[in-house]
């Protein structure tokens, strides 16, 4: 290989260089899995005079900052390879050897405090630390609230400004919500967008709360509005666990969302900073240089040049899928459906003997009045057709007007199902309707103009294996034998609720014909929790309310979400998998415009023509290539190693698939 003048490498321990320690090795890597380490020795044998290792204990091992630079052979600025702290000493006296060995890390601890609690917005427009989880936009009844206070700024830590949180729980009203000075709901809204956190604005906070009280200077990142894509790179229900430091934590927020983030070198003077880059596309492009056989050596870097000593990179083809189907939760629909008596016809008289109807009687359950006047099912599945005359089985299809149902009839095939909470949500944004969320009604014909339908309030359960409902007071309620016995026919019950179908939301992104893969490998995920279809149907009492903004609901239509979902999953995997390291001669990179840093796309091989691109020539859909996610400095064999990783978006989906809980979803609502 050609040669050049290294650079010098010095070590500094709490400031002071140490000559007779020499720097080992120094490794960088992207994210807090695998902090940023180094590797210096000290072999007091070979010092002159010779020294030897006596009266050494825990306060020699004890906190030591230690720094490695490099100085190129014409002057200039020292460049820092590592600055962090010893946290491990190795002693070794083998024969005439006697060796201290130090491992050097940036540890966690060096960037401030752990994260504990939240940072909550009061009422006099302050902020203040309380203990409560750490969750971003949360889940609460199957939809997604913005916890994010639109009032108050943390303005004290600059150049961040970070918003404070505000609970959910503290903005059930509009009255509640003018405590807190926020806007009111919008019109026909379970929450307001305005209140969801965006990324940059998490990565913000999370640096605000956790890069503070720091022993190194690590300056935070800065606008990350500008690297993250707060449009489509959505927050949902993201939980982290109390007292993480800042580098777990970002990796909590940042790993499912397909960012990464490093501490970049100090190239300007001006320190480190943590800096945030889209796995995938990373921050800029490089290439690196490898003389073909027969031609004459070249110490320049260039693109003929042959400042890579060694390739060893793979191209995997069998990791790539080319076809994806998305699977999102069960179609839910909320109706108001009437209800049918679930004894015979011939038992209607029974409901005047009120002592043979009472719960408390011995033996009730097993009566064979035990039904009577209490029980009202819907019959989905049929089972009551042979009871009462005239009852047929319901058929969803022809009731509710939602065309999901016309498109895909076989989901409402006869079959015993249950009434789920409504979908309509009360003055406290929760499901309206009690029990269980449900509105449950009898109608009153008989009392003038007192006639309509009245709420059940109390003594009345959901049945667990039916659409039905169960009057569960001891005795028989007043209106159900003073109805029958004015109008000699049992009395009309209705109720408010959703009902689950046999039928999932579902995408589909066909195979292109560009693929590097002529077959089809299609891959199935199930993004239950994802992505859904609720919807209040026309043929509910709440409807219209909802449309004229009254009442608000929880309801999606995820329809366009998961095919787009889908898509940019099979863009993201219909390529092939390149990983590998590719060492560099020398350790003296920084030296090259740009250097080479974490995060960089790396495009290929010139001199050797060798492309690094994963995808196939002629996709339209664009080039991809691995990123550098670490680097290596091995100063004894003066090489730098780039490890490489072509990182496909959203990796988190394949975890999916064997039933792990990602932690991002669609849009809130």
């Amino acid at each position: 290989m050609p040669s050049r003048q290294a650079p010098t490498i010095r070590v500094y321990f709490d400031g002071t260089e140490q000559k007779s320690v020499r720097a080992m090795k120094v490794q960088r890597s992207a994210g807090g899995h695998r902090l940023d380490h180094c590797v210096v020795r000290q072999d007091l044998a070979k010092m002159n005079p010779p020294h030897r290792i006596m009266d050494f204990g825990v306060e020699q091992a004890a906190k030591v900052k230690c720094k490695i630079t490099g100085q190129l052979p014409d002057g200039g600025d020292e460049f820092v390879y590592f600055d962090g702290i010893l946290t491990q000493t190795r002693v070794v006296i083998d024969g005439g050897d006697e060796v201290l060995e130090y491992v050097g890390q940036l540890a966690e601890y060096l960037f401030g405090v752990p994260i504990i609690g939240q940072y909550v917005g009061t009422p006099e427009g302050d902020y203040t630390p309380i203990d409560a989880p750490l969750v971003f936009n949360p889940e609460i009844d199957g939809s997604t609230f913005g916890n994010k206070d639109t009032a108050v700024t943390i303005e004290d830590f600059p150049p961040l400004s970070p918003p404070a949180f505000l609970d959910p729980e503290a903005l059930r009203s509009n009255a509640s919500r003018q405590v807190y000075g926020v806007d009111p709901l919008p019109s026909g809204k379970a929450a307001d967008p305005a209140q969801l956190w965006k990324l940059s604005e998490a990565v913000e906070y999370l640096m605000f709360a956790g890069n503070t009280e720091n022993d190194q200077t690590i300056e935070n990142a800065g606008d990350t509005a500008m690297v993250v894509d707060d449009e489509k790179d959505l927050v949902r229900d993201i939980r982290l666990p109390q007292g993480l430091y800042l580098p777990a934590a970002l990796d909590h927020l940042l790993e499912p969302l397909g960012y990464n983030w490093f501490v970049a070198a100090d190239l300007d003077g001006k320190g480190r900073t943590i800096q945030v880059f889209k796995r995938g596309t990373g921050t800029d492009q490089v290439a690196v240089s490898l003389q073909r056989p027969g031609d004459s050596l070249s110490t320049d870097v260039t693109d003929q040049g042959s400042d890579a000593a060694r390739l060893d990179v793979n191209y995997d083809l069998g990791s790539l899928y080319n076809q994806i189907v998305g699977l999102g939760d069960y179609v839910e629909i909320e109706s108001t459906f009437t209800l049918s008596p679930a004894w015979n016809d011939s038992e209607d008289s029974t409901i005047l003997q009120i002592h043979l109807l009472n719960r408390k009687n011995k033996g009730f359950d097993q009566s064979p009045f035990r039904d009577v006047g209490r029980r009202y099912v819907l019959n989905e599945a049929g089972d009551y057709n042979q009871r009462r005359s005239g009852l047929d089985t319901f058929d969803f299809v022809s009731f509710l007007s939602d065309p999901v149902l016309d498109d895909n009839p076989d989901a409402a095939l006869p079959k015993r199902r249950k009434f789920h909470p409504a979908l309509t949500l009360g003055a406290d944004l929760r499901p309206i309707g009690n029990p269980q969320g449900c509105t449950i009604e009898y109608y009153e014909p008989i009392l003038g103009g007192q006639s309509g339908w009245k709420l059940i309030s109390g003594g009345v359960s959901i049945l667990p294996t039916e659409c039905g409902i169960y009057l569960n007071s001891d005795e028989l309620p007043e209106w159900v034998y003073r109805i029958y016995a004015t109008t000699k026919a049992p009395p009309q019950v209705r109720i408010t609720a959703t009902v689950r179908f046999d039928l999932r939301l579902r995408g589909k992104a066909e195979k292109q014909d560009t693929s590097p893969n002529g077959l089809t490998h299609e891959l199935v995920l199930d993004w239950a929790h994802l992505f859904r279809y609720r919807q209040v149907d026309s043929t509910s009492q709440y409807s219209g309310d909802i449309q004229s903004g009254n009442l608000s609901a929880l309801q999606d239509d995820d329809t366009e979400a998961i095919q787009s979902y889908c898509e940019q999953i099979r863009d993201a995997w219909d390529m092939l998998a390149i990983n590998g390291a590719i060492t560099i001669e020398g350790v003296d990179d920084f030296r090259a415009d740009p250097p080479y840093e974490i995060g960089q796309s790396v495009t290929a091989v010139h001199g050797r023509n060798i492309s690094l691109n994963a995808r196939a020539s002629g996709d339209g859909r664009g080039e991809a290539f691995p990123q550098i996610v670490g680097i290596t400095y091995d100063f004894q064999r003066q090489t730098t190693t780039l490890q490489l990783e072509r990182y496909r978006e959203k990796v988190r989906f394949l975890k999916e698939a064997h039933g792990e809980i990602t932690e991002i979803g669609p849009q809130a609502r």
